[in-house]
C-alpha cells in the first residue's frame, strides 16, 4: 500500500503544479484585460477632455456671433487662437492619413497626407467664424459642431465604454431613458416639456 501512495504522489504534485500554472495563467490574463481597458480609458479620457475645451470654444464663438456682435469682435481673436490651439493638438489624436498619393509631401511629418475628418469640422469652423459675415453661416456652424460631436462620440463609443465600464465595477453609469419613458413613469411631469427648444 505504501509503495502505490509513493507512485501517486509524483502525480498529485504533476496535478498541483498544473492547477497553479492555470491559475496563474488566469491571473496574468485578467491583469492584461484590466491594463487594455485602463489604457483605454485613460486615452478615452485624453480625448474627452481636448472634445470638452474645444467643444466649449465653438460654442462661445457661436453663441457670441448670433447673440452680441460686439463681444463678438472683442474676443474674436484671443477664442480663434484657443480654437487654432485645439486644432494643432488634434492632429495627435487625429493624425492626417497618407491615401499613397504623395499628397503634402513637401510638408512636415504632422502636416503630410490628408487631414482627418474630425480636424476638418474645425478647420471649416475657424475659416467661417473668420469671415465678415460669418452670422449668415450659423446654421452651417451648428452642423459643423454637431458633426464633429458625432464622430468624437464614433471615435470613443461611449455605449461599449459603459458596458465595459460595468464589468470591471459592476455599475452601468447611466440611465437609458428617453422622454416618453420619462413620461410614462411621471406622467405629472410632462409640464416639464411644454416649452419649444431647438436642441
Amino acid at each position: 500500500m505504501l509503495a502505490n501512495l509513493i507512485h501517486l504522489i509524483p502525480n498529485a504534485t504533476s496535478i498541483s503544479l498544473l492547477i497553479v500554472a492555470i491559475m496563474a495563467l488566469s491571473a496574468t490574463l485578467f491583469q492584461n484585460r484590466v491594463k487594455k481597458y485602463e489604457v483605454k480609458r485613460d486615452y478615452q479620457n485624453s480625448v474627452i477632455a481636448w472634445f470638452s475645451k474645444t467643444t466649449a470654444i465653438l460654442i462661445r464663438l457661436r453663441f457670441m456671433l448670433v447673440n452680441n456682435d460686439n463681444e463678438f469682435k472683442q474676443n474674436k481673436n484671443s477664442l480663434l487662437a484657443e480654437l487654432s490651439t485645439q486644432i494643432e493638438i488634434g492632429r495627435l489624436y487625429f493624425p492626417n492619413i497618407d491615401k499613397g498619393d504623395g499628397h503634402g509631401l513637401e510638408k512636415p511629418k504632422a502636416y503630410r497626407g490628408h487631414r482627418n475628418l474630425t480636424l476638418v469640422f474645425l478647420v471649416y469652423s475657424f475659416d467661417i467664424f473668420v469671415l465678415d459675415d460669418a452670422l449668415k453661416y450659423e446654421k452651417h456652424l451648428l452642423r459643423l459642431q454637431r458633426e464633429f460631436t458625432s464622430i468624437i462620440s464614433e471615435t470613443i463609443d461611449p455605449d461599449s465604454f459603459l458596458k465595459e465600464t460595468e464589468k470591471h465595477s459592476d455599475k452601468f453609469f447611466s440611465q437609458r431613458l428617453s422622454v416618453q419613458e420619462f413620461i410614462n413613469m411621471n406622467p405629472d411631469s410632462i409640464d416639464l416639456f411644454f416649452v419649444k427648444h431647438s436642441r
